[in-house]
């Protein structure tokens, strides 16, 4: 995938695979939303990752802004690791690491800061800070790169063809124009369908995002002994003289 019609088709495809007209009314627009809700989802379990250089002012305070922390969230991003004085790579430098337990945030009425408590950085200082953000898409709310590295490109369509689904699942609850019963019994059972479709979508995503479960084993030889002194050959049989 590459920009948000690409995600759109392949929303669609998966919503026609499960029976459904790709749009059924449901609009490009619809699937946008489904689809921005589906990156959401994606990027609070495997948010993206950005590194920002920032100027020291002699202060212990670093202002969370658009210049200092471009494309930061209040609210969603997290910071991972924050470095005095930047190391330059081509000199082997050390990295050195601010203790999470020397900084923290502080906010006044206005304005979010990350507070450095023992060190003030000065304007020959380098601040590097990695943080996390939000997964973009091309073309999706004027962005123009798509982050999502391409193994995880189905996760994030699986979340948003569960959007689709349970869209569908609500427009055909709701449905006033059945004149029969029977037309009522099918438009039911069409909304369950597409409910447990949804279900099964969103247990699709789960199941590709989540780090695989392998059996654990051990092989121990068990004939050896316990180390008594009184030269036992096995562990199950200790030999008493």
């Amino acid at each position: 995938m590459t920009n948000i019609g690409e995600y759109i088709t392949a929303v669609q495809s998966k919503v026609r695979e499960a029976g459904a007209l790709p749009n059924f009314g449901l609009g490009d627009d619809n699937y946008k939303r489904f689809i921005t809700t589906g990156l959401r989802r994606y990027s609070r379990d495997k948010p993206d990752v950005k590194v920002s250089d920032i100027t020291g002012t002699s202060s212990h305070y670093i202002i969370v802004n658009a210049s200092n922390f471009p494309n930061y969230v209040d609210g969603f991003s997290k910071i991972n690791y924050i470095e005095i004085c930047g190391v330059v790579i081509a000199n082997n430098e050390t990295p050195h690491y601010v203790d999470r337990d020397n900084w923290d945030y502080y906010r006044d009425s206005t304005i979010l800061y990350v507070w450095l408590k023992h060190s003030k950085p000065g304007v020959t200082d380098t601040i590097r800070v990695q943080y996390t953000i939000e997964h973009t898409i091309d073309g999706l709310d004027g962005e123009t790169v798509d982050s999502i590295p391409p193994y995880d490109y189905e996760a994030v369509i699986y979340w948003s063809a569960s959007e689709a689904l349970m869209a569908l699942a609500g427009k055909y609850a709701d449905s006033t124009s059945p004149t029969l019963r029977s037309d009522v019994v099918n438009y039911d059972n069409k909304s369950k369908n597409y409910m447990n479709l949804a279900k099964a979508c969103r247990q699709s995503y789960i199941d590709w995002i989540s780090e695989p479960n392998f059996p654990v084993s051990v092989t121990r030889n068990l004939d050896s002994g316990y180390g008594f002194g009184d030269a036992q050959p096995w562990q199950t049989h200790r030999s008493f003289s």
